[in-house]
């Protein structure tokens, strides 16, 4: 079956790649907004992931309103011959059911979710533990503060996730927008991307300024 990874460029969407490896998938796809920016998911960077993949990247644009915009960019996927759409959302949002999964049974798109259900804890040490190279981009305060901007996630940052869950309520996956990542190499990757960047303060927000992406050989 012809699918498409819907794709961030962070740590969930990557392990949901992986996870559907053998699966036919033919390309990654990024929904964006008509001004084509993100704060959290830099989409140079997302370029450069997919080259390192061997896998074509493709731009969707999504407007208001938004459940038919997304129905729009579905359909306009299964007109081009993607049967079905992997995602890596991982629990129900305010206790609705998931978004791109409704949107998709509109236009008779089949939707898999790899990592629906699973985890945070176990979650994130399945991701260490394959060898992602994972950076965190993006955080919100009170949960993290700057100093977290750039911080790769490793078995020393889960530790330290695991303890802010107890004192504030994060979500160690970062679930409730706590922080976002991008994934620099990892199963998968051909070659390991390299970036580097400033933090860019506006609380409660702190963010990855990316200012250079370099490519290096595994």
């Amino acid at each position: 079956m012809n699918t498409a990874v819907l794709w961030t460029g962070g740590k969930d969407s990557a392990l949901a790649l992986h996870r559907s490896a053998g699966s036919g998938v033919r390309q990654l796809v990024t929904f964006v907004p008509p001004d084509a920016h993100f704060q959290a998911h830099d989409l140079e960077l997302m370029t450069w992931q997919a080259r390192a993949l061997g896998l074509p990247h493709r731009r969707l644009v999504v407007d208001h309103p938004y459940r038919e915009g997304y129905e729009r960019a579905l359909g306009e996927l299964l007109a081009s011959g993607i049967e079905r759409v992997v995602t890596g959302d991982i629990a129900p949002v305010d206790g609705h059911p998931n978004f791109i999964a409704s949107c998709a049974e509109r236009v008779g798109m089949s939707v898999a979710l790899p990592l629906w259900g699973v985890d945070r804890r176990e979650h994130l040490r399945q991701i260490i533990a394959l060898g992602f190279d994972v950076v965190l981009t993006f955080v919100n305060e009170p949960w993290l503060g700057a100093a977290w901007v750039g911080r790769h996630l490793d078995a020393q940052a889960l530790s330290e996730l695991d303890a802010l869950s107890r004192d504030n309520g994060l979500d160690p996956a970062g679930e409730n927008g706590e922080y976002h990542s991008m994934v620099l190499s990892g199963p998968g990757f051909q070659t390991a991307l390299e970036v580097t960047g400033r933090t860019l303060s506006a609380p409660p927000q702190h963010r990855l300024e990316i200012t250079g992406i370099a490519a290096r050989s595994l």
